[in-house]
């Protein structure tokens, strides 16, 4: 039983029961066998829930021969994927052109010959089952690519939201340079339109045009190169406006050999800038009040060093106070 199951199923469609017997003598030891006497009977077998793997189907038969029933077969949804093959008397070129036309994969001409059943039988069976893999493996893969797609558009939604509220400016770069995102704050930082209008220019193009570069070591090395210092971007302090340092950040996001694409992060870092500068100005003048009392004793302590032997008591005393104060 199992293996009758598993066996393929054939629909004879004839309106002459001593067709129908031939047909099914050839295929049932190798097949499941249904029929049908005419047109209507094939086509409610056809929808059925174990529809056939294939169709042998006659041309000739009253009522709804057997052109109509293709025809019906090929745009019904469900079983325009059937293979159908023509058996007829009919041999012009005219009619298997006509069925042809109508879907058909194939044609036997009567009196049967059984081992010419078979092998188209066969043939057409193997071409059916390899197309109904692939299109299980298209409909397979077409679902993974749909949940991908729907992965990346989630993420390139939260990537944008987050990039277009981040407090830093960020581009997409491709391998020229070019531009390919830039949320907002980077737009503001290298005086873009505000839109998501196309960038002509480079970026290099745009932050010499702006900016001064700072180390010019750094920006000697490419900007899809990793820099053995940091890169600055600067606009100097003018009468009307502050000193502006702008860090920026390259990070490599590959999609493959080919294609390369780079994320541009342009933080302002000219607080951080100022606080260090302070500190610097700070820390000099810590070191000159440090260096001054002590210049003061070291000379009178090499003044006593030298001149103890001629010096009188009570200016021995008056250099050893000035050392000690400072």
């Amino acid at each position: 039983m199992e293996l009758a199951l598993s066996r393929q199923t054939i629909l004879i469609v004839d309106d002459q029961p001593v067709n129908v017997d031939v047909l099914h003598d050839i295929l049932r030891a190798d097949y499941r066998v249904k029929v049908a006497l005419n047109g209507e009977q094939a086509l409610s077998l056809a929808i059925a829930e174990d529809s056939p793997d294939l169709i042998l189907l006659d041309i000739m038969m009253p009522g709804m021969d057997g052109y109509e029933v293709c025809r019906r077969l090929k745009t019904n949804p469900f079983t325009r994927s059937i293979p159908i093959i023509f058996v007829t008397a009919m041999s012009d070129v005219v009619n298997e052109s006509k069925g042809f036309e109508l879907g058909a994969v194939d044609y036997i001409t009567k009196p049967i010959s059984p081992p010419l059943v078979l092998a188209r039988v066969r043939t057409h069976l193997a071409l059916y089952d390899q197309n109904r893999s692939l299109e299980e493996m298209v409909h397979t893969r077409t679902g993974e690519l749909q949940r991908a797609n729907q992965r990346l558009t989630q993420e390139r939604a939260r990537f944008e939201w987050v990039v277009s509220t981040a407090e830093d400016g960020y581009l997409i770069l491709d391998r020229e340079g070019h531009s390919l995102f830039a949320n907002a704050r980077a737009r503001l930082y290298l005086g873009l339109p505000p839109d998501n209008a196309p960038i002509a220019e480079t970026f290099m193009e745009i932050v010499k045009r702006q900016y001064q570069l700072e180390t010019l070591d750094a920006w000697a090395t490419p900007l899809t190169q990793a820099a053995t210092q940091p890169r600055y971007l600067i606009r100097p302090e003018s009468a009307t406006s502050k000193a502006f340092w702008l860090m920026v950040d390259v990070l490599r996001m590959s999609k493959g050999e080919r294609e390369k694409h780079w994320v541009v992060r342009l933080h302002d870092a000219s607080e951080q800038i100022k606080a260090w500068q302070n500190w610097g100005t700070f820390t000099e003048m810590v070191n000159h009040k440090l260096r001054t009392p002590l210049t003061v004793t070291m000379s009178s302590v090499e003044i006593l060093a030298r001149h103890s032997k001629e010096l009188s008591l009570e200016e021995i005393i008056d250099t050893a106070r000035f050392a000690q104060i400072g």
